[in-house]
């Protein structure tokens, strides 16, 4: 029987709410797919036909968060301003996002105290760090301007500022 979009979807979502609960509960290394599979109500071949292993279940989880994360600091640059109004900006967006998503607080728990040193998960250690960089380099862009308009000491270093 071939499944709707809105079913393989629903799948999806469904594996992923499970991973989350079942990563928090045992932590990413104890946590097996079998365990996960359970949780959704699937079989153990839908994390695979949607996922293809648990590091990318994981992956997909810190994708989400911080894509939610990215666009509460994208909004509050958007919206301009001085560098103490964008810099107060991003904070707020961003304690207000982690305050309203229990999702977000979950994830961000599970990366920093549960996922452990899994080699499997390299790749994914990676991926965060690579965008950590990003992050900063976006931010020092952001000091660079308070420097000029003088709201920062033209002798800072707008990179170790950020």
């Amino acid at each position: 029987m071939k499944r709707t979009q809105e079913e393989a979807a629903k799948t999806r979502q469904d594996l992923l709410d499970a991973a989350l609960q079942v990563f928090s509960r045992q932590g990413y290394q104890a946590a097996r797919l079998q365990d996960i599979a359970r949780a959704a109500g699937v079989t153990r071949g839908a994390i695979y036909h949607h996922f293809g292993s648990k590091a990318e279940l994981f992956n997909t989880l810190m994708d989400e968060a911080s894509a939610q994360e990215s666009g509460a600091v994208e909004a509050a640059i958007a919206e301009g301003g001085s560098l103490v109004e964008i810099m107060a900006r991003i904070m707020t967006y961003s304690l207000a996002l982690l305050e309203e998503s229990v999702r977000l607080r979950q994830v961000f728990e599970l990366s920093m105290f549960k996922a452990g040193t899994d080699p499997e998960l390299q790749v994914v250690r990676q991926k965060r760090a690579d965008q950590t960089e990003l992050l900063v380099s976006n931010t020092a862009e952001i000091m660079a301007q308070g420097i000029v308009s003088g709201e920062l000491r033209a002798e800072l270093d707008p990179k170790t500022v950020a």
